[in-house]
């Protein structure tokens, strides 16, 4: 571990939960800040199919209304 840390986006780390509440959609980016972040802080299962534990869930009812939805 280095003594250097970087921020990352919050908006970012709303996106990459959604990500995974919605099972990966084709195409999606997995490696990034936000999702090694979401990884660390144990808002992913683990094995085959990564998707939201509770605490994963709470963190994105909690700060998931701050940054809305993407609309295509």
């Amino acid at each position: 571990m280095t003594d250097e840390m970087q921020a990352v986006d919050l908006g970012e780390i709303v996106h990459v939960l959604r990500l995974a509440r919605d099972g990966w959609p084709e195409g999606c980016e997995w490696e990034t800040d936000a999702f090694a972040y979401s990884a660390f802080n144990g808002f992913f299962s683990g094995g085959e199919e990564v998707g939201l534990t509770d605490v994963g869930r709470a963190f994105l009812a909690k700060v998931g209304a701050l940054y809305p939805e993407r609309t295509v």
